[in-house]
């Protein structure tokens, strides 16, 4: 008992004692962590990872499909501008190349007998073909004169055996057709176009009478004028046609009147369009037999006279042609051999030897590893600090604890989508050339986007963010004071620019401590 007791007076005394000591001491001071509003230089960037590229590449096909006959390079293999890596079997084109270097020493020889002149044998030959083009052309003007004989039969059995049984004196100057016509005016066009048939009939007599054969730029006029006057005829015959196939029988005429007068109708017209479409053929056989006398005459004329400027030229331009041709060819040929159009890498080759390829397959890629860039995907949060120009700190994970410098060369204007997120294609020039650099290596990039010297900057830990805007507590004496700031650049290592609301050597919370 004794014990306890001591223990609660030693208790009670050190609590008095105690008590009396925060009594005699007065109120406690609060201890802040503060920072010193300093001038300084702030640093913007943007962090990004990109790969390593070459700026020259290119992706190689033929411009025509082939069997593969040769391979060169592989996957790996250095080669030098004009290197040759595959060639297709160009056998087929090698033929052609030799038949046409045969059809130019061809030309050649034409060109060299040209300029010999006209051998007898030859006169020989366009003079027979002179004689022949003669004797084809009086045959064909002996034909039209039997055409344009028989036009007039045709139509003189046409009219007056076959339609002047619907007549009243057809050849009267007043007939009149006795077959029942409703229409009118088609009455009237027959009976006054059957006058004007009888006097076509009469022209066409006189001139089937006078036809001749011995000269023919008469002939083709009279054939013209013939054929005039038989079309005369025919569309008479297409008026009468019209009216009788409109009859049908009735109390005055039976069908089988009415058929017999259609069948005489039909036979007319079909003899008169016979008649027509025979003088239009030999006709035209007897211009064209007339052209090919003409054309006989000139070239037997050029020959007599020997080789002319004109033919000469006309002959070097045909050896011109067929060197042409010799040219495409070496060109086609040597298109089969494809070649690198740069130094340095094969990095792909997917051809075989006797493989089948086709145009504009991509089968060879080559880099030139002179130069790189990296290129990286911007977020779209980023996108607008980042321009063109913005230099670029480099380090690459196969060379840890080293820099190389770089500038943003290029931002692609059209968004690319990543896994939903928006991103903007950029390439990276690397400024310093390190051969040690290679195609694919990964690269972690500082795009610096802005950059402030000597302005006023605090840790962002002394910065409160909230809706209303940004606000420090700056520390005036013992008594905390909130102040709205406008907040400017932020740099990587945590500090902030204050663009106002503070001065150097103000004192701020650590409010992030808190």
């Amino acid at each position: 008992m004794k014990f306890f007791l001591k223990l609660a007076v030693l208790i009670f005394i050190v609590g008095a004692g105690f008590a009396g000591y925060k009594f005699l001491k007065g109120p406690q001071i609060p201890v802040y962590e503060t920072f010193t509003v300093v001038r300084s230089s702030v640093t913007q960037d943007v962090t990004l990872t990109g790969k390593a590229q070459s700026t020259e590449s290119v992706d190689l096909s033929f411009e025509t499909g082939g069997k593969v006959k040769t391979i060169t390079k592989n996957i790996g293999d250095r080669v030098l501008i004009g290197d040759s890596i595959i060639s297709l079997d160009a056998s087929e084109s090698i033929l052609e190349l030799a038949e046409a270097q045969a059809q130019l020493d061809v030309e050649l020889s034409a060109l060299r007998e040209l300029k010999k002149g006209t051998r007898p044998e030859e006169v020989l030959v366009y003079e027979t073909k002179l004689s022949n083009a003669r004797v084809d052309a009086s045959s064909a003007m002996s034909a039209l004169a039997d055409k344009l004989r028989e036009s007039f039969t045709k139509a003189d059995d046409a009219i007056r055996n076959n339609t002047d049984q619907f007549f009243s004196n057809p050849r009267s100057a007043s007939p009149s057709i006795n077959i029942t016509v409703s229409d009118g005016q088609l009455k009237g066009n027959i009976e006054s176009g059957r006058v004007v048939v009888e006097k076509s009939l009469v022209s066409l007599l006189g001139l089937a009478g006078s036809v001749s054969s011995n000269n023919s730029t008469a002939l083709l006029s009279d054939s013209q004028e013939v054929i005039i006057l038989v079309n005369v005829i025919k569309n008479f015959l297409n008026n009468v046609a019209l009216a009788v196939n409109a009859l049908s029988s009735s109390s005055l005429v039976n069908q089988t009147t009415v058929d017999a007068y259609k069948a005489s109708v039909s036979s007319a017209r079909a003899s008169v369009n016979t008649s027509v479409s025979a003088i239009l053929t030999a006709e035209d056989k007897a211009r064209a037999t007339l052209s090919a006398v003409t054309l006989a005459e000139k070239e037997l004329a050029l020959k007599k006279a020997g080789a002319t400027t004109e033919q000469v030229a006309s002959q070097t331009a045909k050896i011109k042609q067929s060197e042409a041709k010799i040219a495409r060819l070496k060109l086609l040929i040597e298109k089969m051999i494809l070649r690198s159009p740069i130094s340095g890498v094969v990095t792909k080759q997917e051809a075989k030897v006797g493989g089948v390829v086709s145009a504009q397959t991509i089968l060879v890629s080559i880099i030139s590893d002179d130069s790189l860039l990296i290129e990286a995907n911007i977020p779209e949060v980023d996108i607008g600090r980042v321009v063109v120009g913005n230099p670029v700190k480099i380090t690459v994970d196969a060379f840890p604890g080293e820099d190389f410098q770089g500038t943003v060369s290029y931002i692609d204007p059209a968004e690319t989508v990543v896994d939903g997120v928006v991103n903007f294609k950029s390439k990276i020039k690397i400024e310093n050339t390190d051969l040690r650099l290679k195609s694919g290596l990964t690269a972690n990039l500082e795009i610096q986007t802005a950059e402030k010297k000597n302005v006023l900057v605090v840790p962002q830990l002394a910065v409160l963010e909230t809706n209303q805007g940004a606000f420090v507590q700056k520390l005036q004496g013992t008594t905390l004071v909130e102040i709205k700031v406008t907040l400017g650049v932020r740099d990587r290592s945590g500090n902030v620019e204050i663009v106002s609301g503070l001065n150097e050597g103000d004192k701020v919370v650590n409010v992030g401590l808190r």
